[in-house]
């Protein structure tokens, strides 16, 4: 198995293990999202907690987890384009840039990789986020909805793929970049690898997440 998997071109073997991630943290995390996009729709804002709690008072609390199924199929192989292009672009952009603009080359990177799969995960973001503030109690019934009302084309129209994309590619270049600032100074100071990487990760992910949260807002 090892041999088969050395076999397959580094782009695609790391958009399938990114696709196989995404799909984990999605089943694990989908409360959390749920959560914020019902704060982010609210008149009045309400606290993550009282939110949670009118959820669950409301609809029950597997409604949590409201658009797992459609987000589960939808982030998978976004995550994996998104992954597996810009590990393929960086892998080149590495090679052609000097040493003192691999940032640069990481920066461009993200830009590519997100600018493509930004566009596989518009259409199920729009419905995943229905489900989540009780639009549509199905994701059989949200697609019903919108082919019979609104036209496949308007997933990607009247604005959400411009501000998918104005979130999506600024979070990349954030995360990605401080990401490999991070592993440059920690590269003495931790041994671990995998320790570094949890920290590297976590860091770098709360930092894209701070800085584009007001795009985020507008899109939902």
């Amino acid at each position: 198995m090892k041999a088969f998997l050395n076999r397959i071109p580094v782009g695609v073997r790391n958009g399938l293990a990114s696709g196989l991630a995404a799909a984990v943290c999605k089943c694990v995390l989908q409360p959390f999202d749920t959560i914020k996009t019902v704060q982010q729709t609210e008149k009045v804002f309400q606290g993550p907690v009282s939110t949670a709690m009118n959820i669950v008072n409301e609809r029950g609390i597997f409604k949590l987890w409201s658009g797992l199924g459609v987000t589960v199929l939808g982030s998978s192989p976004s995550v994996a384009v998104y992954f597996g292009c810009y590990s393929a672009c960086k892998r080149h952009l590495m090679v052609v840039f000097p040493e003192n603009m691999k940032l640069l080359a990481v920066a461009m990177s993200a830009v590519v990789g997100n600018s493509i799969a930004s566009v596989l995960r518009v259409p199920y973001e729009v419905v995943k986020q229905r489900l989540q503030t009780g639009v549509h109690t199905s994701t059989i019934e949200a697609i019903m909805y919108i082919s019979k009302n609104e036209g496949v084309g308007k997933l990607l129209g009247g604005g959400k793929l411009t501000s998918q994309m104005l979130r999506d590619i600024p979070y990349a270049m954030a995360t990605l970049m401080s990401y490999e600032i991070l592993q440059s100074i920690l590269s003495e100071k931790m041994g671990d690898k995998k320790v570094k990487d949890v920290v590297c990760g976590s860091m770098a992910g709360g930092f894209g997440a701070f800085v584009t949260t007001p795009m985020d807002l507008i899109k939902t």
